[in-house]
């Protein structure tokens, strides 16, 4: 099984020897980063984990060759703790239907996405948004796609159609 999308990769900062890439993670959803540096006889990989803060939160760090391109050295910087949400180490400064809804924009949706009805659910913690693409929020210029909730430790979940 494949947890990145090839076609997703993109060139997120680029200067001198450093190069960041970024990709969605269709195993638990968000982008994840990497940044190489090339050095004289070695290039170091720095591993960012989906929507952790980049470049504060390293997850991983990987020393690779240059000459024969095997990794010499494997380190772990910030352990994910598997009990958490994916997100918990980066909640949202304010929970608000602004907030949420322009943090779920970003999740490549497009520009031209409206939220057609939204509701806060206050049991669970959750803005739940019906989202249409189109010029406008009108039925007849727009195209659904789709149900989403947010949660506070911004854990998105799409609810399946029926």
């Amino acid at each position: 099984m494949e947890f990145y999308e090839r076609d997703s990769w993109q060139i997120i900062e680029e200067s001198n020897e450093t190069i960041v890439l970024s990709m969605n993670n269709v195993s638990i959803g968000g982008k994840d980063r990497i940044e190489f540096i090339k050095g004289q006889g070695t290039t170091e990989m720095i591993f960012y984990r989906a929507n952790s803060p980049y470049p504060d939160r390293p997850t991983s760090k990987r020393t690779v060759r240059n000459s024969d391109y095997k990794t010499i050295n494997s380190e772990k910087l910030n352990p994910v703790d598997p009990s958490l949400p994916p997100y918990a180490d980066n909640p949202f400064e304010s929970f608000t239907e602004e907030a949420t809804f322009s943090y779920l924009k970003k999740k490549d949706l497009g520009e031209d996405v409206f939220a057609r009805f939204y509701v806060y659910n206050h049991k669970q913690n959750f803005f739940e948004f019906v989202l249409v693409k189109g010029k406008t929020t009108v039925e007849e210029d727009s195209e659904f796609i789709g149900i989403y909730r947010v949660f506070e430790d911004k854990l998105i979940v799409e609810v399946p159609k029926g």
